[in-house]
């Protein structure tokens, strides 16, 4: 008798786990519907901003990095394009070789961390070239300074 009661809460426990499993719960699907955001975003060029004068990816960037990793590591026939912009501030020559850092900064998280095929990343430096705003006021700079991560298929 002293073992039936254990063994019935455990067999209740267990048959909640797995009709649990059988239905997505709602955070589960809030989260594929969150990725899948991020990969759409990828899809038409997503702009990871950065400091001046630095190559640091912010933390907060991590999530388009996460899904953009989930889909290049489940399927080889896609590649990320990371094209790295600066400021106008600086020679050309130091603005292409800031941008192209940026850019390999990304690429590098990317092979190192996530495990994506370098062959599926493709970094390139820019520079100042291509705009997105005015490098007259100190918000424009700044918005000037990223890398666009583009989701595609080879």
């Amino acid at each position: 008798m002293k073992f039936i009661i254990p063994t019935l809460i455990l067999s209740s426990f267990l048959l909640t786990a797995c009709a649990s499993n059988q239905q997505p719960s709602n955070a589960a699907q809030s989260m594929v519907n969150q990725n899948q955001k991020f990969i759409d975003e990828l899809k038409q060029g997503a702009p990871l901003y950065f400091n001046k004068n630095s190559s640091e990816v912010d933390t907060k960037y991590m999530v388009y990095l996460s899904a953009a990793a989930d889909v290049l590591n489940s399927n080889p026939h896609f590649i990320l394009t990371l094209q790295g912009y600066t400021d106008s501030s600086g020679s050309a020559t130091v603005n292409k070789r800031i941008a192209s850092t940026r850019a390999n900064s990304v690429r590098s998280q990317l092979v190192t961390q996530y495990g994506v095929a370098p062959e599926q990343v493709r970094a390139e430096g820019v520079g100042s070239a291509n705009p997105i705003a005015s490098n007259d006021t100190a918000d424009g700079r700044a918005l000037n300074r990223r890398v666009v991560a583009t989701l595609k298929i080879r």
